[in-house]
């Protein structure tokens, strides 16, 4: 009795091994003799191609929808062969590929194409081999009017290969080949679950070209003729088909109650539009919100099919919003379901950081998916942060802890590695300077350290080996002879020209009178009165001995009238020039400073003592030279030329003159960097009052005096480089 379950376990282990057998040879059949199953060979990516190979002759059938990043490829009655799983691929033009069988209701291999950018397909078939080329599009823009031509629509465009009249070497029958369409013979409307089709069917393979506008949808197919009857019959959405004949194509409008969602096959000589009402999409719409527990009131369908995880998404440009138009209506409803569905629609992955969360209340009516996003985003201090078809949904706390904790570890790990000590001799340069340029060019890390030798002259650095690299390029472009060693000769001259003139015209005269009876009577100086003694006293500024007198006088018979007249003249004039050269010799780029004058002590009385201040009256130059790359010569001066005044009251005044400026000078050249130029003019007239108005004998009442003073100051500078191995 034992024996028996034993018994019973060998008999399935044998009749397992012999069904497994038995697959196994059909297999091994399958793969000996290629001919017996229809199948794909290979799957060849290059760049901007997608070459496909069958071990038999195969018909195909390529289009593309309302996505313009995809297209698939139908290839009826045969199988996938080894490839059932997606293609990722970096060949400039294609981004993936999704191959799939489909076993019902009819054998297929469907291959969808996901494109790096919107691009036409050009297909080439020969020898079981189909071959596609892949051209980008240029934007194109959609016009209104039904007769624009196709090039300046979206493209929807449809290719079928007109296959060769010869059969396919195999060892079974296959279908003859189909001739290009030169007639339409039937146009059929039928309803299938929740979609209306529109089977169009001619003579041979047509090639349509298919775009929508506004509710309406085009079908041109050119080179046919209409042979067929249009349906009268309309099924929601369609309202209509219309049909007419242009020079070289029949066109179909397929007029629409509202805007649908489509989609296109072709396959021989038929043409299958699909026809999807968006009410059926809304529902899955609601569907998926309902399965994550997201409550929504009426959520609307975006106006193209969501797309799958396969499909390339839409780029995300900032600051501008190009995603598909949506509608959204929720109420008191979790933003992280919301996510999850914007995520089906755009085509992106979706992450959402566990700190997400919150409720909402929204409704939005036909706007950009991105907008939407966006519009969340900034309600609840969230961000986006898009790696490829990946969008992380993070609060903004979290990005910036994140961009800080990336730059921490990137420091962590340039800082990692051992520490090296290495000596910098130096040459010309100054230690201090040196040390402070490496200090504000962040050479070093936060483990190194510098220490400066000034007995050797040399710079001591502990630190990586890639920042001592660093720092010794640092160094050999900063100690250099010709940057460090060079002085500059600056030479200066201050030239002053002062120039006075003085003219003065003057009068003086007197009388005596003297009465018979011994009375006497002085109106005046006489050459016996009083040298004081004038009727009018105006002489010229002339001292003793100096300037032009001539006088006048009269004695009466009797001597009892005298009259004195004397008038006095001076011209004086007064030139002077004072050169002042200051020079001096100085390294580049250092300030130097030459002084040569006198300080003047000025008493300060106080309450209870008096002291003194003390002014400078100097003579200086102040300069400071850079030498540039061509051998101009930036400096910035500093020159006065102060000498003692007049003695006043208070003390003595400090005449100053003063120039501050920087300039550019090219080697040797000398050049005017300022002067001061100054004229005054002076006419005086002492007078008696109203006797000096009198026409002509008002001169014997006046004296007349002009004064001119000129004065003029120049300052010329000349920088010469010296050079540094002559002085050697």
């Amino acid at each position: 009795m034992k024996k028996a379950p034993v018994l019973k376990l060998v008999i399935c282990m044998t009749m397992l091994m012999l069904i497994l057998g038995c697959a196994s040879t059909q297999e091994s059949r399958q793969a000996l003799d290629p001919v017996a199953s229809p199948a794909l060979t290979s799957i060849q990516i290059e760049d901007n191609m997608l070459i496909i190979k069958g071990n038999q002759h195969f018909t195909y059938a390529i289009y593309k929808a309302n996505d313009p990043y995809r297209a698939t490829i139908e290839i009826p009655d045969m199988t996938s062969g080894q490839f059932g799983s997606k293609i990722t691929t970096d060949r400039a033009g294609i981004t993936e590929i999704i191959p799939q069988q489909i076993d019902s209701p009819k054998l297929m291999t469907r291959i969808d194409i996901v494109l790096e950018n919107p691009a036409s397909l050009t297909p080439s078939y020969k020898d079981n081999t189909l071959a596609i080329a892949i051209v980008r599009n240029e934007p194109l823009v959609l016009t209104s009017e039904l007769g624009a031509e196709a090039a300046q629509k979206p493209e929807v465009r449809l290719a079928v290969e007109e296959t060769s009249m010869e059969k396919a070497q195999t060892g079974q029958e296959s279908a003859p080949a189909k001739s290009k369409a030169t007639e339409i013979k039937n146009i059929e409307v039928k309803k299938s679950a929740d979609t209306v089709k529109v089977f169009i069917t001619g003579d041979g393979t047509m090639v349509p070209n298919v775009f929508p506008i506004n509710e309406r949808i085009v079908v041109d197919i050119p080179d046919v003729a209409l042979h067929a009857s249009i349906p009268s019959k309309a099924i929601s959405p369609l309202k209509g088909i219309r049909a007419g004949k242009h020079q070289d194509k029949i066109r179909l409008v397929l007029d629409l109650k509202e805007k649908t969602n489509f989609d296109v096959t072709a396959i021989g000589n038929s043409i299958e539009i699909t026809l999807t009402s968006r009410e059926t999409a809304s529902a899955q719409q609601a569907s998926f919100a309902a399965e994550n527990d997201t409550v929504a009131s009426a959520p609307v369908a975006s106006e193209a099919p969501a797309q799958n995880a396969s499909t390339a998404p839409e780029p995300i440009a900032e600051g501008s919003y190009t995603g598909k138009k949506i509608s959204l209506d929720f109420q008191d409803a979790d933003i992280v379901p919301i996510f999850r569905l914007l995520g089906d629609i755009s085509g992106y992955n979706m992450v959402v950081n566990p700190d997400v969360k919150g409720k909402v209340t929204l409704k939005l009516i036909n706007v950009p998916w991105d907008q939407a996003l966006d519009i969340i985003l900034r309600t609840f201090s969230l961000a986006k942060i898009v790696d490829g078809n990946i969008i992380r949904i993070v609060p903004n706390g979290v990005v910036a802890k994140e961009l800080d904790d990336m730059a921490k570890a990137k420091k962590a790990a340039a800082e990692a590695g051992d520490l090296r000590t290495r000596i910098f001799a130096v040459n010309y340069a100054e230690l201090n300077k040196l040390k402070d340029s490496i200090d504000k060019a962040k050479l070093l890390s936060s483990r190194g350290s510098l220490s400066l030798d000034e007995r050797g002259s040399s710079i001591i650095i502990n630190d990586l080996d890639s920042n001592l690299e660093r720092i010794a390029d640092l160094i050999k472009e900063i100690d250099q002879e010709q940057m460090q060693a060079r002085q500059v000769m600056i030479e200066a001259k201050i030239v002053e020209v002062n120039t006075d003139f003085t003219k003065e015209l003057g009068i003086q005269w007197g009388a005596f009178y003297k009465t018979p009876g011994n009375n006497s009577y002085t109106i005046g100086r006489t050459s016996t009165g009083s040298p004081n003694n004038f009727l009018v006293n105006l002489p010229a500024a002339v001292g003793a001995g100096s300037g032009g007198q001539i006088g006048f006088g009269y004695i009466s018979k009797a001597g009892n009238f005298t009259l004195d007249l004397q008038i006095s003249a001076l011209e004086q004039t007064r030139n002077g020039k004072v050169l002042s050269n200051p020079k001096i010799m100085t390294m580049n780029n250092q300030e130097a400073r030459i002084t040569q004058g006198r300080t003047i002590y000025l008493p300060v009385a106080t309450s209870d003592k008096t002291d003194y201040k003390a002014i400078d009256a100097l003579l200086s130059l102040t300069v400071k030279p850079r030498i540039a790359p061509g051998g101009a010569i930036f400096m910035d001066l500093d020159i006065t030329k102060d000498e003692p005044g007049l003695p006043t009251a208070g003390g003595v005044d400090v005449l100053k003159n003063t120039v501050k400026t920087s300039v550019l000078v090219n080697n040797s050249d000398t050049i005017v960097i300022g002067g001061i130029f100054k004229n005054s003019l002076r006419n005086n007239e002492d007078g008696v009052p109203g006797l000096s108005r009198l026409p002509i004998l008002g001169l014997l009442f006046k004296k007349d005096s002009d004064v001119s003073q000129t004065s003029e100051l120049l300052v010329f500078i000349t920088p010469t480089i010296v050079n540094f191995s002559a002085l050697k």
